[in-house]
């Protein structure tokens, strides 16, 4: 009695289909239920132990052959068969390069086992480790065929479900034909483009049929020279023949592709009688020989099939012009009763009378050609198709209207066009920008250029005829222009040029009409491409992994990658306090280092993202401030800039880098703003230099303690005047142009802590009677001068204006 194991048995066979063995079945013979093949159920002793599953693939020996005489080519020949009958070859049409090269892996691998199995028992254990790994190698061969074998059932099963969907349709489009719901030129236009689908899927569905039946490499397309080396680790991705894209008719297509096939079978045959002819010489072994047979056989095979199937097309194309027929009948008729109903007039009849009377022609003639074509058996027999009557024919094959995709492109493109004429900065559309820029030498030209090109491109991909292929390039496109626009833009928030800066005016980007309108063009070529893109299998995954790198990048590009590509100030203060200077003074470094990834730009009224406006303020009230002056010089970049040299107006910090200014302050309360245009990023340090404490200095002889040396003494000042004295004055800066009176800029600071800074020309009264007398272009001086006083300014120095009745210091 068999174990429990056994009666578990499940045989799968070479087609795939599973069958559950009963305990009474075993070693009985017995058919498969779905290809009929004979086989013979093992007895439960010839079955290795635990075992529940056999196929039938792996062990042939379980297959009874069945014995019949050959099949000659006019056998299965429409002419001579009965009620349309014929027996169906079981081979595939094209071939598939993954299942070719696994069958010749297998091949080779039971050739070398084969070998070793040959050699004596002595040669054979020395070669068991060898024996071993070939037998490990085809292991992984039939796992990978069985991969592959459950990937083509997958296969044929879904286009199995898709055939009858189309027939299902085709025969809704028939019958609405006949009612008449459509016209005739409608129906044609819908039923050929639904005839070609379903032609394609029958040849599909043959060559899946046909693959899952493959067992050796011949029948499958030829032995590769390959080796056992180059065994993939996973199942290579299966590329099935797409759907012809042709302007011809299925009639042109069938016809040709009959007369290439019968080719086929004669080269074939020519090529196995070669074969049949050589294997009475010597010059090749017998295995050689084999082989050159088998592959023979298996191409004249190849060619049957083909043979057969272009038949079977051609006896579906004579079917379906019978039809079309019968509906261009029935369209008569309709038309026959709407002109006794008065709906249409007698012109109107004729006119649809006409157009049914030449289509019914031309259907006629086609059939004949099907009728002559079936009938062939060689290339000569095979007709050769003329007439004006298959370009009719042909006509409905050719897209009459635009995809929806092309009609969103078109629309893309000419809004990325229009784009040239809406204001992009301020009022200015980018022609215009283009025009004023240029003069000045600025290069503005891709303003113009980048969206013309690219609006060109978008406009000749609509006209890409392969679906697939016009998708995948718009994709292209909405991803490269996209992220290139949006670095232009973005990046011209932090850029110094002419372009950069006319681009910053107008406000956000999303406030401007221009920049709107050209991002929308953007979306519309990304519409157009997932539109293209989606619907078909293969290309589905496609779009959303461009979207996802889209949004990635824009987001990356819009927040300078999370932040860490910003300019990052950090302000540090350094007082040395100067020897030997009364009144006390300090020489204090302002450092403003740049610790972010961008540029920092130390520059003042700029629009540009990473400008900073550097003030350095002294406290001259509880809450007041007034502006300290400028520094004497600044090192940035290992360059020096002194006032002198009249400064730089921008100062640019690197990443990592620093900029130092030098200034000379007296004791008090300071700051040093870093203003930006954005009131978050913006930076304040405050500092405090204390006075030191100083001591009278000795009196000259025969001048009393508290007297002023000179020939008289001086009466003591009253309360009032000691309130109006010692009035501070210090040359900020001098603007000396040639052919021009110099300029220069002095602060007046007056006892009860309020100043003011102007600008003065040679002339000109600075306070209480004192005169900028003279300027002196060598030293860089200004002297004061009050009657007979004078007072001598340097700049950067402090000064203290003497009382009205003091002199000056």
């Amino acid at each position: 009695m068999p174990s429990s194991e056994t009666t578990q048995l499940r045989i799968y066979c070479v087609c795939g289909q599973k069958m559950k063995v009963s305990e009474d079945m075993f070693g009985r013979p017995g058919k498969c239920v779905a290809c009929r093949q004979k086989i013979r159920i093992p007895r439960p002793e010839e079955l290795p132990a635990n075992t529940s599953e056999l196929y039938l693939k792996d062990h042939p020996e379980f297959l009874r052959k069945v014995k019949h005489r050959p099949v000659d080519e006019r056998e299965v020949s429409p002419p001579a068969e009965e009620d349309g009958k014929r027996k169906r070859l079981s081979a595939p049409i094209d071939v598939l390069e993954p299942l070719r090269l696994l069958c010749s892996l297998r091949a080779i691998a039971d050739k070398q086992i084969r070998a070793l199995d040959e050699l004596s028992p002595k040669a054979a254990k020395a070669e068991s480790a060898n024996r071993a790994e070939l037998l490990g190698h085809r292991t992984r061969i039939k796992n990978l065929q069985a991969d592959l074998e459950e990937e083509l059932r997958q296969r044929l099963m879904e286009t199995a479900i898709e055939l009858s969907s189309v027939q299902e349709k085709i025969a809704e489009l028939s019958l609405a034909v006949r009612v008449g719901e459509v016209s005739f030129p409608e129906y044609q236009e819908h039923v050929e483009r639904l005839r070609r689908k379903r032609d394609h899927f029958e040849r599909r569905q043959t060559n899946l049929r046909g693959w899952l039946t493959v067992e050796d490499p011949y029948r499958a397309g030829g032995l590769q020279d390959v080796s056992l080396n180059q065994i993939p680790g996973s199942l290579p991705r299966i590329t099935l023949p797409g759907e012809p894209d042709t302007g011809t008719s299925l009639l042109n297509s069938h016809v040709e592709e009959l007369r290439h096939a019968f080719e086929q079978r004669s080269r074939s045959e020519r090529k196995l009688g070669e074969a049949e002819r050589m294997k009475t010489g010597a010059a090749m072994s017998e295995r050689s020989m084999e082989e050159c047979l088998a592959e023979a056989e298996a191409e004249r095979g190849r060619a049957r099939v083909r043979v057969q199937f272009c038949r079977e097309r051609l006896e579906q194309l004579a079917e379906d012009f019978a039809s079309d027929m019968d509906g261009l009948d029935a369209q008569l008729d309709h038309a026959r009763g709407r002109l006794k109903a008065g709906r249409i007039d007698r012109e109107e009849f004729n006119e649809v009378e006409r157009r049914c009377l030449r289509a019914r022609g031309d259907l006629t003639k086609a059939r004949a050609l099907v009728v002559r074509a079936l009938a062939a058996n060689t290339t000569d027999e095979v007709p050769r198709l003329r007439g004006t009557f298959l370009d009719r024919l042909a006509k409905p094959t050719k897209p009459t209207r635009t995809p929806a995709e092309s009609w969103v492109a078109f629309v893309s493109a000419a809004l990325m066009l229009f784009v040239l004429f809406l204001p992009i900065a301020g009022e200015s559309t980018p022609l215009e920008l283009y025009r004023a820029l240029a003069a000045q030498g600025a290069e503005s030209h891709w303003l113009v250029s980048f969206p013309m090109v690219t609006a060109i491109l978008i406009a000749l991909i609509s006209f890409v005829p392969q679906r697939t292929v016009r998708g995948l390039a718009l994709a292209v496109i909405w991803l490269l222009a996209g992220l290139l626009s949006a670095v232009y833009f973005h990046e011209a928030a932090y850029e110094m040029g002419l372009v950069a800066e006319r681009l910053r005016d107008g406000g956000p980007l999303l406030q401007r009409t221009g920049i709107v309108v050209y991002f929308l063009s953007l979306c519309g070529v990304g519409i157009a491409s997932a539109i293209a893109l989606l619907p078909p299998r293969d290309t589905r995954p496609v779009f959303p992994v461009v979207a996802l790198v889209m949004a990635v990048g824009l987001v990356a590009i819009f927040t300078d990658f999370a932040g860490m590509r910003v300019a990052s100030p950090v302000i540090d203060v350094t007082p040395t306090l100067i020897e030997g200077e009364y009144p006390a003074r300090y020489e204090t470094n302002v450092t403003v280092r740049n610790e972010g990834a961008r540029i920092l730009v130390l520059a003042s009224d700029s629009t540009m993202a990473n400008a900073y406006d550097f003030i350095l303020d002294s406290q001259i009230g509880e809450s007041s401030w007034a502006d300290a002056g400028t520094p004497e010089k600044i090192v940035a970049g290992g360059r020096e800039f002194t006032i002198a040299s009249a400064g730089p107006q921008i100062v640019s910090i690197p990443g990592g880098s620093e900029a130092v200014m030098t200034f000379r302050l007296s004791p008090g309360t300071y700051r040093v703003l870093l203003n930006a245009n954005d009131p978050a990023k913006s930076r304040q340090r405050e500092f405090t230099l204390e006075g030191r404490e100083e001591t009278a200095a000795p009196a000259p002889e025969g001048t009393a303690q508290g007297e002023e040396p000179g020939e008289a003494a001086q009466p003591p000042l009253s309360p009032e005047l000691l309130r109006q004295i010692a009035p501070q004055v210090v040359l900020r800066g001098v603007m000396a142009t040639p052919g021009k009176p110099a300029v220069f800029s002095i602060l007046v600071s007056l006892p009860d802590g309020r100043s003011r800074a102007e600008t003065y020309s040679v002339g000109d009264e600075v306070y209480d009677g004192w005169v900028a007398g003279e300027f002196n272009p060598q030293e860089q001086t200004v002297t004061l001068t009050k009657g007979s006083d004078i007072l001598i300014l340097r700049r950067g120095e402090t000064y203290v204006l003497a009382p009205p009745n003091g002199p000056a210091s």
